[in-house]
């Protein structure tokens, strides 16, 4: 697809949805905040849909699922080998698909193990799958914050803000890691750096009253969210009426009863 052509498809969509999802900055066009929440809740969506209808195939007797097995270099091949084989004669139907190489076979055992709940095992995989890759995805720093305790979890998402540069996602995660550790001031300085980068200001503001709040520092808060309402007041009415800004309007006045 053309760049123009996408761009239109880009400006189509903000206008249907009634929200920003792209920004201009200093690297080039990027995803806002709103963009990259939407982005992942279509791939769990899509995710879903496919388990979904894969379910439902099974119960007739079909198996027609995807089956990703991670086979690290020097494994036990021959029985890995004889397990396929033995699944295979049982689901005929079933793909199995065996990722050779250290990268995507730790990656698929990182999240076999995060599903598992071995935390420390999970960790150590996603980090070693890190390293390997030149340019890793945030989503994989995320997904090895959810299983590292609050400190570590906070030191491997800076560790991809500097290598990937000012990521939305990765300031988000975070910020409520900072919140967790009740650690205020830490969390309204990541939250200034959105603040700094972002075009709209609206959702910001309203965060940082309600950080303000939880630090019991009332008249901070109510100013963040008395300067929420007037960026409100300044979007465009087809903006403004949107449920999005609706709600983050009602979070606002309801902070100030």
């Amino acid at each position: 697809m053309a760049q123009p052509s996408l761009h239109r498809c880009a400006r189509d969509l903000e206008r249907v949805l009634r929200r920003t999802l792209y920004q201009r900055t200093a690297r080039g066009f990027t995803t806002t905040a709103q963009g990259a929440e939407l982005a992942r809740r279509f791939k769990v969506a899509l995710r879903e849909i496919e388990y979904g209808i894969e379910e439902l195939h099974a119960a007739h007797g079909v198996v027609i699922s995807r089956i990703a097995l991670g086979n690290i270099p020097h494994s036990q091949t021959h029985l890995l080998s004889a397990a396929i084989n033995e699944f295979s004669a049982l689901y005929p139907d079933a793909c199995v698909q065996v990722l050779d190489g250290h990268y995507e076979a730790l990656l698929t055992r990182a999240r076999v193990l995060a599903k598992l709940d071995d935390r420390t095992n999970a960790a150590r995989d996603f980090t070693a799958a890190l390293a390997m890759s030149s340019i890793p995805e945030p989503e994989l720093y995320l997904e090895r914050a959810n299983v590292q305790p609050v400190d570590e979890a906070l030191r491997g998402l800076d560790d991809g803000i500097n290598k990937l540069g000012p990521v939305v996602t990765l300031q988000i995660a975070a910020i409520e890691l900072e919140l967790r550790r009740k650690n205020y001031d830490g969390a309204l300085a990541r939250l200034d750096q959105i603040t700094a980068q972002s075009e709209r200001k609206e959702a910001w503001l309203v965060k940082r009253g309600e950080i303000l709040k939880l630090a019991g520092r009332d008249d901070e808060a109510r100013a963040a969210f008395n300067a929420a309402l007037v960026a409100i007041e300044a979007l465009p009415p087809a903006y403004r009426q949107s449920r999005a800004v609706t709600a983050l309007e009602l979070r606002a006045r309801s902070a100030l009863k």
